[in-house]
């Protein structure tokens, strides 16, 4: 499920009702476990920042950044000739133990590890109960097969634990099997966040549901979704919240990630969808949805936000009705004088964007070659590269203040922070850049000013700059 993560660790992911991560916690520390060490790799920030202190289950979270995938980090200071259990797991994994056994129980009969599968072929589940010193013996494997094998030859005498079930979130099948096992309750930790109105049917708060719908339990649907007429949900499915499933889809065995829309007709089957991506469990390979009134992402703006994106729209379009005189005349004029061609064209990349087999891209059109453009006048550079741009304001590509546009091959030369950064920015015909340092910044102001502009970027500081660079005194 790795490369299906796109900008957020794989741990993240959501299943049903909430990420993987917090599925494994919950259940651990309903378990009894309070005290959490998480050896992070993969976007570890994200991962701390959402987990936090741990106080709001009443536990304990500490974090260690490995930046290699070796078992060596389990070595961790405060373990050190420690004579006590420690529970050791990959967090992609949880084991449901047989018989209703808890972890506690486990411990208290001497077992340390949990196996799952048939009694005499079983299959770890990547969880054990072990003496803290002998995490030391398995330090130096390099991967979890000679982890397991370290651990068993240091218990050889111990007696394994069954677990009956393992939710497994490693690949699509497990994750979807996993899915299931939450639907009906297996990890039998709080209720999901949202109402059962029937048994096996979960719908959460502001959910738009058709009355021609069509629900089969197993199911659940988030927040402030939207299910069209003649959809078919279930059994086994779960919407993401903010998303919209439009007419006569059908979403069945199958999980449908927040804010994505899945156009009309469309059939899900064993799939996960994740904005305009698809993960099927026969090849376990990710495809792009070549349309997007197939399968596409749902952008979760705020009020104020949307409100300003409209204005700037009707006003943008106002503005091209008024100055289309002036941009004709301005054409006719460049086609007598000028010996190359008159308008010019860049595919850029339309921001915000995730990772770059998603990146979507419109034209951006302007009077002046892009390629071989010099310092002009303030007034030139709106005549000539901001009125041909319009069109991408009016239909909302484009923002009157932003990020500078770029094409795919411009930002893929940028630093890999920088780029990170830019890909969350939005995009405008006057940047932060032009309004401060003019137009030749130099690559240091470019891209303290873009960091700049993505912490401060809003209603207030675009209007901020926009009048900077009209009526400051500078020269582009």
């Amino acid at each position: 499920m790795q490369r299906f993560a796109g900008q957020r660790p794989a741990s993240l992911l959501p299943c049903v009702d909430r990420p993987i991560m917090q599925h494994v916690v919950e259940y651990l520390v309903d378990q009894g476990v309070t005290e959490f060490d998480f050896l992070l790799q993969d976007m570890p920030e994200q991962v701390e920042s959402f987990l936090g202190d741990g106080g709001r289950w009443g536990s304990r979270c500490r974090f260690h950044l490995v930046r290699e995938k070796t078992y060596h980090a389990l070595l961790l200071p405060q373990m050190a000739g420690k004579d006590e259990t420690v529970l050791v797991g990959h967090a992609d994994r949880i084991p449901i133990l047989a018989n209703s056994k808890s972890i506690t129980d486990a411990k208290n009969a001497g077992m340390f590890y949990c196996t799952s599968g048939l009694e005499d072929k079983p299959v770890w589940t990547g969880w054990a109960l072990v003496d803290a010193r002998i995490l030391a013996l398995g330090a130096e494997a390099a991967n979890e097969k000679e982890f397991e094998g370290c651990l068993r030859q240091a218990n050889a005498e111990s007696k394994d634990t069954i677990a009956s079930v393992t939710l497994d979130f490693r690949s699509v099948s497990g994750f979807l099997e996993a899915q299931r096992a939450i639907l009906n309750k297996i990890l039998n930790q709080a209720d999901l966040y949202a109402r059962e109105v029937e048994p096996g049917i979960w719908i959460a708060r502001n959910v738009t549901l058709h009355p021609k719908a069509h629900l089969q339990a197993p199911m659940f649907v988030g927040e402030n979704s939207n299910v069209g007429a003649g959809v078919k949900l279930g059994p086994n499915a779960a919407i993401g919240a903010n998303s919209v499933i439009d007419r006569n889809t059908t979403v069945m065995d199958s999980a449908v990630f927040p804010g994505t829309f899945c156009g009309e007709g469309l059939e899900l089957d064993h799939m996960i969808a994740d904005h305009s991506r698809l993960m099927s469990c026969e090849s376990e390979t990710s495809i792009e949805a070549p349309d997007a009134f197939i399968l596409s992402g749902l952008q979760q703006r705020s009020t104020r936000g949307l409100f300003w994106s409209w204005i700037s729209r009707v006003t943008a379009a106002l503005i091209l009705i008024l100055a289309s005189p002036l941009m004709l005349v301005t054409a006719m004029i460049l086609a007598l004088v000028r010996k190359g061609r008159v308008f010019y064209c860049r595919r850029v990349v339309q921001l915000p964007a995730a990772d770059a087999e998603s990146w979507r891209y419109f034209n951006l059109w302007s009077f002046r070659d892009h390629a071989n453009a010099v310092a002009t006048g303030r007034l030139k550079y709106l005549l000539f590269a901001s009125l041909p741009a319009l069109p991408a304001v009016v239909t909302g590509r484009l923002g009157f203040v932003g990020v500078k546009p770029r094409t795919k091959e411009e930002i893929e030369k940028l630093p890999a922070d920088w780029q990170s950064l830019y890909l969350q920015a939005t995009a405008g015909l006057v940047s932060e850049a032009d309004a401060v340092y003019g137009g030749t910044p130099t690559e240091d102001e470019l891209y303290s000013s873009e960091v700049y502009y993505s912490t401060q970027r809003g209603m207030q500081h675009d209007l901020r700059i926009a009048l900077r660079f009209i009526f400051g005194p500078r020269a582009i």
